[in-house]
This record gives structure tokens, C-alpha cells and sequence, in this order.
């Protein structure tokens, strides 16, 4: 069994150094992706020789908020921020990678607010993270640990904050859907990393903030118009990379300079040195545990009727006391107007080989097919989660009477010229109750692919909705061709689908002009014919002059 220790962190004083925005950021702005052309090191990195890393993630009632309550937003952006820390590792070939540990909602009991300053916020993360009524400390004794804060503009403008050479930082997200290096910010931060010289210069106790790390140039760099993830500037944030001189932008200007702007060359050093032994600013790091048992999920019943209870089974094999694993609810055809929002985490308690956690699903008066939603395993801490249970997919079942009604085109035929765009209406009639769709498949008779284009291959009719349209057009082309004919049907449940589910349509080519060597050959016929003309008329001419 595994034994645990309390960890007491050295938390004197440290610096606090923040992500702020760019000059030309605004926090509902969406830069778009980077198109840059950068070159890296050629990659000899074996994944054998990487050390990963924890990180556990702490979030409040306001951060979801921020996500619309939409766990499926909050997980997608924690994984995508841990991706793009990890690609840039990768590139660079330096041999860490973060892990996330859990992403675990801050219990209302304790008191952590969105609303306070910077530096209290870190203030109150230690203190939730060792509390010891949740003893979150010790259940994942994680490298890194990171609150996810709502933005406040008004209260706090940074973006991030973080602890130089400690554990403890937070994020606001702002940009999303968008690469998001904040994280990967903060994080170097807590690896002792800064902005620049005049940040590694700044006193700290008896020496300078880069004396932490004891390399001063574990700091961010520009290259062109981009900044490095520890710059902190102007310059676009949208490529992922560590300074360094081996990093050249699209103009092939080096993002780094030997000695003096290298982040990358101190990872690696410190991947040698500070880390495996523990000092330094990665005094906090340790391996992620060694996974020595598994789980694995089962539900009881797959299908339910709506506003009944999910219970879903997780069986635990060779774990220890803390093991644990989250569960998180993905939408299908059902959403969360069908059924509660989850996000949770199930540890193994030492005795108890199941354990059963519920989801509730909303009876409503609505007509509804059966839908389907998603509960999947992630983020095992200990253990391996079994093969084929990774997800199970639940099925929602509706005893609401309603008319659903059936689908069809309008008309059965439909002539279309060439170079013409022509509608086709889908009719739905008996009913329109529920959400129906349908696919719409060409079948070539004389025409081909290239003979027109379909605006649609899917058509969904919303609850309550009738009438659907797609467009036909006929490819315009130079050649001489035949009238060519296809036809449209619908696929689809047979019950749902009207007599009139095929379109037979057909595509009329325009009257062609005589290619080039035929006009061309008319318009020769033409200039003789004017020629001889001409000849007859000077030669009348001639006659008429030498009889006078």
C-alpha cells in the first residue's frame, strides 16, 4: 500500500513575475493561427529518454462560467495548453513533457475567489492545495499546481501569474480555440525561467533571480515579428518555442543568442542536472507515479429513459489507496438540455473494488428520438485505464408522443441549364416534432462528377422545421456534349423518409461555337470570297480605262 508523506514547500520569499497582454491584444480578440515557417534542430530526442511531469489544475464556479458550463470547453482547453507546451518541448528536443494529474473544481468550503488580486490568488491556490480536509496535497503530489481564474480586466490585467522557482501559478484563458501559450508561461516561471536580462538581474535575497536556476540565460527572446514563450512583448505568441540561437524564423533570423537568450540549451541542462536531483527551482519536480494497477468501467444499463439516473461502474484492479481516475460527459445527439454536465473524480478507497458514480438525465415534454451522449475515462493517476474503457456511450429513450412526419423532395424532376443554378426543396409533412436528418446521395446515370455540384450532402431538420433547400448547379465546360442525367436520393430511417425521396435531374448543355480551327477556316472562306470579289471589279476597271 502506498504510504504518503507530506511535503512541506519552500516557499520563502520568492519573486512573482506576470503574463501580461500584448499592446495589440484586446481580450475578446481572436488572432488567427500562425502561418510562420520556423526551423528547429533536427529531432533526436527518444521518447525513452523524457521525464514527464504533473500538473494539477484547480478551477472555480466563475471559471465555468466563463466555458458556458461546458466541461467538454474547459478539458479541451487545459489539453490543448498542455499540448502546445509539450510540441514545443518536443521541437527542441528537450526531454520533458507535462502531465495533467486531474482538473478538479475548488470546493466551495474552501475559499478561493476569482476576484482577488494576482498575488492572493497564489496565496489562496497553496492554501487549497493543502488543505486538510481534502488532503489534495498528498493525492497527487504534483509537480505544478494551477488555478484556471476568469479574467476580471478590471481588478486584474495580467493574463497570468506565477512564483520564479516555485510551485504555484495561474491562468486566465482568453483566446480560445487559439494557441495559448500562457501556461507554458507560467510554468517556465515556476522552472525558474524569466522575461529577460533586466528580470534575471532583479534581486533576490542574496543574489538574482537567475541565480535560482543559476543560468542567466534561461530567458525569452524575439526573432522577427515572434516572441518566444518566455518574451514577454509585443510580438506575435502563436509559435510555440523556447529561445535559441538553433531556432531560426521565416527570414532566418536566429530566435536566440549563445550564452545570453538561451531557454532551450538550459532545459537541457537542467534535465542532466537540477531535476534528477531535485534542486534548484525543480526542487518541487518529481516523476509522474508508476502505474500499478488499472480500472475499468461497465454500465449496468446502456439505455435509459429520459429523466432516469445513469449509473456507471468502475471496477478497480491491483490499485492503491489514492489511485485515481476522472470521468467526464461528452455530447452526442443529446446535449446538455438532455442530461448533467460532468466532470468528477473517483479515487480508489483501498476497500471497495466498484465504485458508482451517477449522472442525472431532464425528462422534458418534448418529442425526442433516442440520443446518445458519451462518458469517457481520462487523466488515471497510478493506475492504466483497461483497454476497450477508455468510453461507453449511453442512450437516451423518450415516451413523449410526437409526429415526426416524413422527408421528401417537392417535385420528382428538375431540368437544369448548363452554367445555371437551379434550388430543390426538401418537404417535411405529417408532423415536424423532432430534430431529423437526412444525407443526400448523387447516383450518376450519363453524367458524371464533374458535371455539376451539390451545396449539400446532409441536410438536418430542426424541431418544428418544414422546409429545406439545396442547390444544383451545372458545370459550365467548352465541350460539345449530349443532354447527361442523374438523380438525387435521400438516405435515411425508412419510417422518416416520404414516397418522394429521389429527384431525377437533367443537366442541358448550351448551344457550342465552332472550336478554333473551324472559325478559323470560315472567316479564310469569307476574305476569298471578298478577294475575288475585289479581282472582278479592278479587272472591269482595267477594261473600262483601255477602251478610253
Amino acid at each position: 500500500m502506498r504510504v504518503f508523506i507530506v511535503l512541506v514547500g519552500l516557499f520563502s520569499s520568492v519573486s512573482i513575475l506576470a503574463e501580461s497582454f500584448p499592446p495589440q491584444y484586446v481580450f475578446t480578440q481572436q488572432q488567427s493561427s500562425s502561418d510562420s515557417n520556423f526551423t528547429y534542430p533536427e529531432l533526436s530526442l527518444l521518447e525513452t529518454e523524457v521525464t514527464s511531469h504533473d500538473i494539477l489544475f484547480f478551477y472555480t464556479h466563475d471559471m465555468l462560467d466563463y466555458f458556458d458550463n461546458d466541461v467538454e470547453e474547459l478539458v479541451t482547453y487545459v489539453q490543448e495548453s498542455v499540448d502546445f507546451n509539450n510540441a514545443s518541448f518536443q521541437r527542441q528536443n528537450i526531454p520533458l513533457s507535462r502531465n495533467i494529474a486531474g482538473i478538479v473544481r475548488i470546493p466551495e468550503t474552501l475559499s478561493y475567489d476569482d476576484q482577488m488580486d494576482g498575488e492572493e490568488r497564489l496565496n489562496a491556490l497553496k492554501r487549497v492545495y493543502s488543505d486538510e480536509t481534502y488532503n489534495f496535497n498528498r493525492l497527487y503530489d504534483a509537480s505544478y499546481v494551477v488555478a484556471l481564474n476568469r479574467h476580471y480586466p478590471d481588478i486584474v490585467n495580467n493574463i497570468g501569474l506565477a512564483y520564479v522557482g516555485g510551485q504555484f501559478s495561474w491562468v486566465s484563458p482568453y483566446r480560445l480555440g487559439k494557441p495559448d501559450r500562457t501556461l507554458s508561461h507560467e510554468l517556465g516561471h515556476n522552472d525558474g525561467f524569466t522575461h529577460d536580462e533586466e528580470a534575471a538581474n532583479k534581486p533576490r535575497g542574496s543574489g538574482t533571480i537567475a541565480d535560482i536556476l543559476q543560468r542567466r540565460y534561461a530567458i525569452g527572446e524575439s526573432c522577427g515579428t515572434h516572441d518566444s514563450i518566455m518574451k514577454s512583448g509585443s510580438g506575435s505568441r502563436d509559435e510555440g518555442f523556447f529561445s535559441s540561437p538553433l531556432v531560426f524564423n521565416e527570414q532566418q533570423v536566429k530566435c536566440g543568442r549563445e550564452d545570453i537568450a538561451d531557454s532551450a540549451r538550459a532545459y537541457i541542462e537542467a534535465a542532466s542536472n537540477e531535476i534528477p536531483a531535485r534542486t534548484g527551482s525543480f526542487r518541487n519536480n518529481k516523476p509522474s507515479p508508476v502505474k500499478t494497477g488499472s480500472v475499468g468501467i461497465s454500465l449496468p444499463s446502456q439505455i435509459i429513459s429520459e429523466g432516469s439516473k445513469v449509473a456507471i461502474e468502475l471496477f478497480w484492479t491491483g490499485a492503491e489507496v489514492g489511485d485515481s481516475v476522472q470521468l467526464l460527459t461528452r455530447k452526442g445527439t443529446a446535449d446538455f438540455a438532455d442530461f448533467k454536465p460532468t466532470l468528477t473524480r473517483a479515487y480508489y478507497d483501498g476497500e471497495n473494488t466498484t465504485s458508482v458514480i451517477e449522472i442525472n438525465t431532464v425528462d422534458d415534454d418534448i418529442f425526442e428520438f433516442d440520443e446518445t451522449f458519451t462518458v469517457e475515462l481520462l487523466y488515471p493517476r497510478g493506475i492504466h485505464i483497461e483497454e476497450n474503457a477508455v468510453s461507453k456511450e449511453v442512450i437516451i429513450t423518450s415516451e413523449d408522443y410526437g409526429e415526426p412526419g416524413r422527408i421528401g423532395f417537392e417535385y420528382p424532376t428538375l431540368l437544369v441549364q448548363e452554367g445555371e443554378t437551379k434550388n430543390i426543396r426538401l418537404v417535411r409533412t405529417g408532423g415536424t416534432d423532432g430534430a431529423l436528418t437526412v444525407l443526400i446521395k448523387a447516383n450518376l446515370s450519363t453524367a458524371s462528377d464533374n458535371d455539376f455540384y451539390m451545396s449539400h450532402d446532409t441536410l438536418m431538420f430542426a424541431q418544428g422545421e418544414q422546409f429545406k433547400t439545396l442547390s444544383i448547379t451545372a458545370i459550365s465546360d467548352n465541350l460539345s456534349e449530349s443532354t447527361e442525367e442523374f438523380s438525387l436520393e435521400l438516405i435515411g430511417e425508412a419510417q422518416f423518409l416520404a414516397n418522394t425521396r429521389n429527384i431525377n435531374i437533367t443537366l442541358q448543355s448550351k448551344q457550342k461555337k465552332k472550336d478554333n480551327s473551324e472559325s478559323g477556316g470560315g472567316s479564310l472562306s469569307i476574305i476569298a470570297m471578298l478577294m475575288a470579289l475585289i479581282l472582278v471589279v479592278l479587272r472591269r476597271f482595267h477594261v473600262v480605262n483601255q477602251s478610253s
